[in-house]
């Protein structure tokens, strides 16, 4: 039986802390090339990256 592997991550900040940003979508990247699916929870600043 195989297992999927999933992973949300939930980012609240925006531009206003790039280092926090770029933690989050890194952390992503790693994740997805482990062949893990990878969702984002968007809220407040954050959720300008979605435009």
């Amino acid at each position: 039986m195989s297992r999927t592997s999933n992973l949300v991550i939930k980012l609240t900040c925006g531009l206003e802390a790039p280092e926090r940003v770029s933690q989050a979508f890194s952390v992503a990247s790693a994740a997805l090339a482990s062949g893990i699916h990878v969702s984002f929870w968007l809220t407040g600043d954050a959720a300008y990256f979605a435009l």
